[in-house]
């Protein structure tokens, strides 16, 4: 009599049970919706970011019709405003002389190598007396070559 018993228990343990179905959690649907909103808030952040980039106050200059565009060098930068102001990058100098220290700052640093060379940033309407002086500046601290900015002349 137990046997028929332990029979019975064998039969219902070997039985296969069938698998109930479940309802996948996985949507054939992409939600993009993350994507966009990276993809937004890396284009405000260039917005941002790009006006930043340019080195040295930003001054109107002359246009040119053939353009040259080359590689930054990371030569120290030096402006001349509209009335006369001068300017070493983005900082204001008084005097000649102390467009000369801002200029050896600039040279100074690790980043920056010293290749004689500095790049002029002058508006296109200002007196050659005012700019002659810098020039002259320049040159007594071992400046070799000055490259004149220019903006590239587009037809509209």
């Amino acid at each position: 009599m137990d046997l028929d018993g332990a029979k019975e228990k064998r039969k219902k343990r070997n039985k296969i049970r069938p698998v109930k179905k479940r309802e996948s959690s996985v949507s054939d649907n992409i939600d993009v919706t993350p994507l966009v909103n990276v993809a937004l808030i890396l284009l405000i952040i260039f917005m941002v970011i790009t006006p930043e980039m340019e080195r040295g106050k930003s001054v109107p200059m002359p246009e040119t019709e053939f353009h040259a565009a080359p590689e930054d060098a990371n030569q120290p930068i030096v402006v001349i405003d509209s009335d006369g102001t001068l300017y070493v990058d983005r900082d204001e100098v008084d005097s000649p002389e102390e467009m000369q220290e801002g200029v050896q700052e600039e040279w100074d640093r690790d980043d920056v190598e010293n290749t004689g060379t500095v790049y002029l940033k002058v508006v296109p309407d200002i007196d050659y007396g005012t700019v002659y002086p810098v020039i002259d500046a320049l040159h007594e601290i071992g400046v070799r070559n000055v490259e004149l900015g220019t903006e590239e002349y587009r037809e509209i």
